[in-house]
């Protein structure tokens, strides 16, 4: 494997469908937000098990040298405080819990990106994902193991028809959704069948009313310049703002970065100071908490780019499915739990974020396009990529080189994923875990210190699933993480 190199334009994602189905609109005449919407609605069909129309999604945008930021994550409903407190004496569950869904946003997410800057009609942008979720799809691997892996824990999931590769299957229901909005735009998902199943479902603590409102905004990127580079990410709720601040806390300490070892100590250094605060610095929008979820990145031949990213928080989301439009609701209220395990939702509020798209700017002019899976640690995975590529100036090895990422040892007490965040007793260690041959130098820089313990750990799923692409000179180089089993990027 290697990296794609094109001077027109490259898409990366986490699919071949997808990133067949981007290049095809990128040939067809459409720019790069069409066909990061056309791999969007592919993912939304054939892996569920990381995003979908239940979800939400966030979007940077780099086009006519600015940079635009999409937050399409949706709102606790209006009544949520008042159905939680009603119902606080039954145990919180991380899924088949409706106190945990709130509205998903990646449908706005989607039409705002169109209106604002799609260049085709949606029909032909979502045309593939369409067929696909009529005519059929085969199971691929990374689908087949999620499904292996929570057969157990998820029995009713539709899906637990594939047991084996290759498969096909069919999502009618999916489909339909999918043709409504094409045709008919938010009312018909929001005020359809869907938005009626929502409300019932939600003992209408979410409200037809609340559906009303659109789940997106258009909000200010938050930048920060370091080495001649612009970094540009989302602002809260999203948990993106790390990776500026340890950024910042590298600059403020004139740290030289010498070598890539130096670098990422520096990195690692920061970031364990940094998680501690992060709560405190997202105090009105709770706990970040999360896991599976999706990025794309695609440039087109405009130097048009987009860095993309969607989830169901957790997986397969709540486990909670609406039967009539086929929608898999994801679990987002995970971010109103606190870590003593206190539920504490508010009305009308987006919870807190794990999603971090990036673009890297230098001058003007677009540099990166980076994002990963990768729950909590996403800004960790990010920041260290980009800072591989300084370096080795190759996309596919600074993909490639082992990872590290830091993880809170009081599971317990981190309810329901594991953070970095630790307490400083002996008992609650932080962990810097690490993949196999991971540099010898960086991990003596921490042996001897008084409360982080080293862990190798064989689990990819762990330490993310990057896409990216950089631009050098006149031409780019893209490629996916070799950690995912099923990636595809492909050049003009």
């Amino acid at each position: 494997m290697h990296s794609i190199t094109s001077d027109k334009g490259i898409v990366s994602t986490t699919e071949h469908e997808a990133s067949s189905a981007a290049i095809e609109v990128l040939n067809k005449g459409g720019n790069a937000i069409d066909a990061a919407l056309a791999a969007s609605g592919i993912l939304s069909v054939n892996s569920q098990h990381q995003c979908g129309i239940g979800g939400d999604l966030f979007a940077l945008i780099y086009i006519n040298k600015k940079v635009y930021a999409l937050n399409a994550s949706g709102y606790s409903g209006s009544k949520i405080f008042q159905y939680a407190k009603h119902e606080q004496q039954k145990p919180l569950n991380v899924f088949k819990d409706t106190r945990l869904v709130t509205i998903p946003g990646a449908v706005d997410g989607w039409l705002a990106m169109h209106k604002k800057f799609g260049s085709q009609p949606l029909k032909i942008i979502f045309n593939r994902a369409i067929e696909l979720a009529n005519d059929g799809f085969t199971a691929n691997q990374s689908l087949l193991n999620a499904i292996n892996e929570t057969r157990r824990v998820f029995p009713d999931n539709p899906l637990n028809i594939i047991n084996k590769l290759g498969q096909v299957v069919k999502r009618p229901e999916i489909a339909k959704q999918l043709q409504l909005i094409t045709q008919y735009g938010r009312s018909a998902f929001y005020q359809g069948i869907f938005g009626d199943e929502l409300v019932n479902l939600t003992n209408n603590f979410i409200s037809h009313n609340d559906l009303k409102t659109k789940q997106y905004d258009w909000v200010t990127p938050l930048s920060y310049e370091f080495k001649n580079f612009k970094f540009w990410t989302s602002p809260p709720n999203s948990q993106a703002f790390l990776i500026l601040e340890v950024l910042k806390k590298i600059h403020k300490e004139n740290n030289q970065f010498q070598d890539i070892e130096k670098a990422q100590s520096s990195v690692i250094s920061q970031m364990i100071q940094l998680g501690q605060s992060r709560d405190s610095y997202l105090k009105d929008y709770f706990q970040v908490l999360g896991s599976d979820t999706n990025y794309l990145c695609v440039v087109d031949q405009k130097g048009v780019g987009v860095s993309l990213v969607q989830s169901n928080a957790h997986g397969f989301g709540s486990h909670l499915i609406l039967k009539k439009s086929g929608v898999f609701l994801h679990n987002r209220g995970l971010g109103f739990i606190r870590n003593n395990y206190e539920f504490c939702p508010r009305n009308n509020t987006r919870p807190s974020h794990t999603l971090c798209p990036l673009i890297v700017t230098k001058g003007d002019q677009l540099s990166t396009l980076l994002g990963t899976m990768g729950a909590d640690s996403q800004p960790q995975i990010i920041l260290q990529t980009w800072i591989n590529n300084l370096f080795l100036k190759n996309v596919y090895e600074s993909l490639a080189r082992p990872r590290w990422i830091l993880s809170g040892n009081n599971k317990e007490d981190l309810f329901p994923f594991n953070t970095w965040k630790h307490s400083m007793s002996k008992k609650s260690l932080l962990t810097i875990s690490h993949e196999l041959n991971f540099s010898t130098q960086i991990l003596n820089d921490f042996k001897n210190t008084k409360y982080k313990t080293l862990a190798v750990d064989k689990n990819p799923n762990l330490f993310g699933h990057c896409q990216m692409i950089v631009k050098n000179d006149n031409f780019y180089e893209g490629s996916h993480d070799p950690r995912s089993i099923t990636g595809v990027t492909i050049g003009l």
